[in-house]
């Protein structure tokens, strides 16, 4: 019977205990990487979009406390040779 309170308490404290954020490991492999911490063209990266607000910071990141979100809006075309085709890019 001891056991049995046993296994439910630690199941009961697994379960009430608040996840903290797991990100994501960058592979040693990796030939580049951005955290995004202050704007989403940190690290050298141009946007290229129909205005500015189509990329934004969001979180949690993958890889740590930030990551960029990019929007298309309808109409969003001839952006940087995407002729037709609606597109928000970051560039380096």
């Amino acid at each position: 019977m001891s056991l049995l309170r046993a296994i439910a308490g630690a199941v009961a404290i697994f379960v009430l205990t608040p996840l903290q954020p797991a990100y994501a490991q960058i592979s040693p492999n990796a030939v580049w990487s951005c955290e995004f911490t202050n704007s989403p063209t940190d690290c050298g990266l141009s946007l290229q979009a129909a205005a500015s607000t189509r990329a934004t910071l969001v979180g949690p990141g993958r890889d740590g406390p930030t990551a960029v979100q990019l929007t298309t809006q309808p109409g969003d075309i001839n952006i940087a040779g995407s002729g037709s085709n609606e597109r928000a890019d970051l560039t380096r």
